[in-house]
């Protein structure tokens, strides 16, 4: 038989040694005592993610007759059922959940217990998601009056305040501008020394988006010394291509070695697109290929997406998809469908239409009928007459 041991700093040690959280309730349960608080956390979050809400409650009877209502044990335990009920209630009505959350809410207020960080900022975002506004608020409120203020509550609350065009619509519908809001708070958590974390800085710089402020904020990040994620590098390089491209190479001489290909597609996308600068797209792609990093089928459908794009041009970018073997998938099709609609290439919309429908790859043939008008004997299927090119064999006739 196995010898189960558990302590403070190996939380899921029963877990892992019953083999399965039931098994483990039991194990304790038979052999009484007072079991560390954390020991639970593993039980309460498989039961919240399966939805066995019931089973929580069970958990909390268990933890408060053992721990006498008293002390760390009740508190920890508190703000974890909390959060396990907000975070991982599937599949069960708002009202059920208010329910117990106020059942729990009662039981924490009646023993005089506070609740922790976590639990607090779980209820902001619940209240949130449920359209209380009002409760939200009141919740951001007790944090900042509690002094519960942290780098992730902080997260939450700024992200609280943000909304799709920089108004927060309230439940008066008075319109309350964000960036006012983020600045009201951001003075909060300077002058309560809590540090803002990388989600903080990506809703502040989200809200900031076009607004020459965005590159204060951003300056303020890198001065901070917080590492960016992916996300956030991504947002940074689409604003300094858009408002101060004269800093974009500046800035990648510093973060070169941090680029991965998403943000190489995000510039090559945002000059072929956006800006229109194709020759300036191919050079973010060499850049691309010179870092050792291999591109796929977004990198290819971003370089055809130039306006001013010639069929000669879009037929040597399919030729170097080829050569790097990545197959054109569906939107890529879709994309060159478009510019040969808008370039009047009929033979490209002639191939790209029968690859769609067949759902056949990309040939070397095909590529050659595009370019110079060669017909294209591998493909066993009857051409319509409205798709022809024959009539007239010239690429430049009005579709």
């Amino acid at each position: 038989m196995a010898i189960y041991q558990y302590s403070d700093t190996e939380h899921t040690s029963i877990e892992r040694a019953v083999g399965d959280v039931e098994g483990a309730l039991k194990w304790m349960k038979m052999m009484g005592g007072t079991t560390p608080a954390s020991v639970f956390t593993p039980l309460l979050l498989f039961h919240s993610q399966k939805g066995n809400l019931e089973e929580i409650d069970e958990l909390y009877r268990y933890i408060d007759n053992q721990a006498g209502g008293r002390g760390n044990h009740t508190k920890y335990s508190m703000g974890t059922i909390i959060i396990a009920f907000l975070s991982n209630a599937l599949g069960r009505s708002p009202e059920y959940i208010s329910e117990r959350v106020e059942f729990y809410m009662r039981e924490s207020e009646r023993r005089g217990l506070p609740l922790s960080e976590a639990a607090v900022g779980e209820l902001i975002r619940f209240h949130d998601r449920m359209g209380r506004r009002e409760e939200a608020e009141e919740w951001i409120n007790y944090a900042n009056k509690e002094d519960l203020l942290n780098p992730i509550l902080a997260g939450i609350i700024l992200k609280f305040y943000e909304k799709d065009k920089g108004v927060n619509i309230v439940p008066n519908n008075q319109k309350i501008e964000t960036k006012q809001k983020l600045e009201e708070w951001r003075a909060i958590f300077e002058e309560k020394n809590v540090e803002l974390n990388i989600y903080a800085y990506n809703v502040i710089l989200r809200a900031y988006q076009g607004d020459v402020q965005f590159m204060e904020w951003f300056r303020k990040l890198e001065e901070d010394g917080i590492p960016m994620d992916s996300y956030t590098m991504t947002h940074v390089l689409k604003e300094v291509a858009s408002l101060m491209p004269d800093t974009l190479e500046a800035l990648y001489t510093r973060l070169k070695k941090r680029f991965i290909l998403q943000h190489y597609n995000v510039l090559i996308n945002y000059f072929s697109k956006m800006n229109d600068r194709p020759e300036v797209a191919r050079l973010w792609y060499k850049r691309l290929i010179a870092s050792g990093q291999t591109p796929n089928v977004a990198t290819y459908s971003s370089l055809l997406k130039s306006n001013s794009i010639s069929l000669s041009t879009a037929v040597s970018i399919l030729r170097e998809m080829q050569k790097r073997g990545v197959e054109a998938d569906k939107f890529l099709l879709e994309e060159l469908l478009f510019r040969g609609y808008k370039m009047k290439e009929p033979r490209l919309v002639h191939i790209i239409k029968l690859k769609l429908s067949f759902k056949t790859p990309l040939t070397e043939e095909d590529l050659d009928y595009i370019e110079n008008g060669k017909p294209d004997t591998s493909m066993d299927f009857e051409v319509k007459s409205d798709d022809s090119p024959a009539s007239t064999g010239s690429p430049s006739t009005t579709l």
